[in-house]
């Protein structure tokens, strides 16, 4: 008796959307603040055809054990979201992401964005996401942050 309530409260849950949903966008690091997809160019002869799709992420962060790890954790983000979550379907992915500062205020800490070529090239597994600061465009990264280079 318990074993066929167990099963039916189960399938009530799968059924009104309690359990995992599976269009739900999540981070491999943080918190997922916002999530917007848009058309950036329409088709001058069919305004209803969309020619660059845009995905645009905000999250927020935690420090790490480094700056350069504080910083990598966001590239994992964007190749975790490009080969788990259909970002290929995207023709940019612009990324920025927020965290708390030590005087308690919350400040943004990077943003970049990502063009179809780069989506591609991180898909095929031929760019690996520590090395995505390499190849972004409009690279921004908190100047408290910013590696030192020798």
């Amino acid at each position: 008796m318990k074993r066929n309530i167990f099963i039916i409260i189960m399938c009530l849950l799968i059924i009104t959307g309690c359990g995992n949903n599976s269009n739900e966008k999540k981070l491999l690091h943080g918190e997922l603040l916002d999530f917007k997809e848009s058309c950036n160019e329409y088709d001058d002869n069919d305004t209803s055809k969309c020619l660059k799709t845009v995905a645009v992420i905000k999250a927020k962060i935690e420090p790490s054990y480094s700056n350069k790890a504080t910083i990598d954790q966001n590239y994992y983000n964007i190749e975790d979201f490009i080969k788990n979550n259909n970002g290929t379907k995207y023709d940019e992915i612009s990324y920025w992401a927020v965290a708390d500062m030590e005087s308690g205020d919350e400040s943004k800490v990077i943003s970049f964005t990502v063009n179809k070529d780069l989506i591609n090239k991180i898909k095929d597994d031929k760019i690996v996401a520590n090395q995505l600061g390499n190849y972004v465009d409009d690279l921004w990264v908190l100047p408290s942050l910013k590696l030192k280079k020798d």
